[in-house]
Formats: C-alpha cells, sequence, structure tokens
C-alpha cells in the first residue's frame, strides 16, 4: 500500500477531532471512538505528517498514528 501523507496544515488542522473506527483495527470495535492528540514527522513519513489517535476505549487505552492513506480507510470523522 503507499502511504499519502498528510501536509503540516492538514494535520494541525486536525488536532482535537473526534474520529472513530470505520473497521475493526487490532482487536478495536466497529465504532471505537477517539480524538487526534499529535501530530508526527516520522519514519515512512519523511517528507509529510502523521496523525496519532487516542483510542477512547476499555479494551486498550492507547494512542495509534495513522497516515492520511489509513486515515481514510480506517476511520471516520465523528
Amino acid at each position: 500500500m503507499n502511504h499519502e501523507t498528510f501536509s503540516a496544515k492538514e494535520a494541525l488542522d486536525l488536532l482535537g477531532t473526534e474520529v472513530r473506527s470505520c473497521l475493526e483495527r487490532e482487536g478495536l470495535p466497529v465504532g471505537t471512538p477517539g480524538r487526534i492528540v499529535q501530530i508526527r514527522r516520522s519514519g515512512q513519513c519523511e517528507g509529510g505528517f502523521r496523525v496519532a489517535v487516542r483510542w477512547q476505549s476499555p479494551f486498550r487505552l492507547s494512542q495509534e498514528e495513522f497516515t492520511k492513506t489509513e486515515f481514510e480507510r480506517f476511520l471516520i470523522v465523528s
């Protein structure tokens, strides 16, 4: 899968946005709520940015990073 990244403006505009999972992913059920809490430039995203979602789930209290491609595939804005 080719991973498109966010521009700095796109990523900053998403900070604080509430999202939900639209597909089951790594043990999180569909519809799990989360919030975008961080942006980072790293790894496969040297030319762009990823966003980090903090999940609000009793199953997993953690953050997960998404490229723009992954965001569009796995998340919906609440």
